[in-house]
């Protein structure tokens, strides 16, 4: 085989093929190939076979390619292709979308004519979260017949059932207790949690270290995470329960003020519920958390120890604010 590539005059090949088979007469085949591609989205090519051997054992191929981009930048590719072989003439135009990979909408147009059967076909594909489905009407000759096919999986695995497209390699089933957490595979965004606070995360690549996480920047504040991120290494054709934990916490920034009403100074400790303790910042704030119903913090100013006693608030939504409270003297018994 010889073959020869130019940027102007595109590519051409030369080959000759001799098969042997036992018992019976070698064949000769030899065969011309040239292509070239137009600005990157249309392409012609042209094709002859001959059997040496016999004169009338000849296919003559020449077909046209070209790729349509719409607003939205979904590919539509036009083919159109007229072939000759043993005497005969075959034209083919066809249409198509392809199906995009993450999932959606794609459909095929084709029409066929010539010398041999005549015919076409119309067809539409669905890629969704659950499964591939195709449909499809067609006409060979004088019969015309419609199909349809479907295809996915079900994986059950931490109580929970789930459905999915084909599961070809290896599979992870994410639980965070939590709903709508956003999931990422190898920090890339994959979905969302369900109801239940589960995803099923394919395809994973078998017995290498598959990189998994959650997003914290799309929680709720008053979440409290034990880590975000975990490597995942299921076996062949098998699943692996990947477990985030995630705390919903009682917290609160409170503003405190002395008995004089001014903000308690820089670095005052204060001891919270639960033998918790912080600090006081700027402008008399602290932040707080494992709040209670009822709470009652004891600080320790440089005028001596006082109290400060709050309800946390019933319907309070993310971190809330409490204050100014006011720090009370602690009598000496």
């Amino acid at each position: 085989m010889i073959s020869w590539s130019d940027s102007r005059l595109g590519s051409l090949g030369l080959s000759y093929v001799r098969l042997l088979y036992r018992g019976e007469t070698p064949a000769r085949y030899a065969s011309a190939t040239w292509s070239r591609s137009f600005g990157g989205r249309a392409a012609l090519s042209l094709s002859y076979n001959q059997n040496l051997d016999r004169d009338e054992d000849r296919n003559v191929f020449l077909g046209f390619s070209l790729n349509l981009e719409d607003r939205d930048h979904r590919s539509t590719q036009l083919n159109v292709s007229v072939q000759r072989a043993r005497d005969l003439d075959q034209g083919v135009v066809e249409l198509t979308r392809p199906i995009p990979g993450d999932g959606g909408f794609g459909w095929r147009l084709q029409a066929r004519g010539g010398d041999g059967e005549e015919g076409g076909l119309a067809e539409a594909g669905w890629l969704t979260e659950t499964g591939r489905y195709n449909l499809g009407l067609a006409r060979q000759g004088d019969n015309d017949y419609g199909y349809a096919s479907a295809s996915g999986a079900l994986v059950w695995m931490g109580g929970h059932v789930f459905a999915s497209r084909n599961v070809s390699d290896a599979f992870a089933v994410v639980s965070t207790g939590v709903a709508g957490v956003p999931v990422l595979l190898e920090n890339r965004p994959y979905g969302r949690t369900d109801r239940d606070g589960m995803l099923l995360v394919t395809p994973l690549n078998a017995w290498q270290r598959n990189r998994i996480g959650i997003d914290p920047m799309e929680l709720p504040s008053d979440t409290k995470l034990d880590e975000v991120e975990t490597q995942a290494t299921p076996k062949d054709r098998s699943g692996t329960l990947v477990r985030f934990s995630i705390q919903k916490i009682r917290a609160a920034v409170l503003i405190l003020h002395d008995a004089a009403g001014q903000a308690l100074p820089v670095g005052t400790r204060v001891h919270g519920p639960g033998g918790t303790d912080a600090v006081v910042g700027y402008d008399g704030e602290v932040y707080l958390e494992s709040l209670q119903d009822h709470n009652d913090l004891r600080i320790d100013t440089p005028a001596g120890a006082c109290r400060v006693r709050f309800d946390y608030p019933a319907h309070a939504q993310g971190i809330a604010r409490i204050g100014p409270l006011s720090c009370a003297a602690q009598v000496s018994p």
